[in-house]
């Protein structure tokens, strides 16, 4: 079952930390989005974690 909090806090000046960093210079500021992203994903799922099998992260 989902959590029913619409927020959670987090780092602000998370875009400053030094793996941060080096992830978007390495993949751009798309991967800051994807980052967030699978952050807001893992929040809402009960126990943060997401399922997984082979087609999770197919592309």
């Amino acid at each position: 079952m989902a959590k029913l909090t619409n927020y959670f806090s987090h780092d602000v000046s998370a875009l400053s930390d030094p793996k941060i960093m080096i992830m978007i210079s390495l993949h751009g500021m798309v991967s800051y989005a994807w980052w967030w992203i699978l952050i807001e994903r893992l929040a809402v799922e009960e126990d943060c974690k997401l399922p997984y099998n082979k087609f999770t992260f197919a592309g």
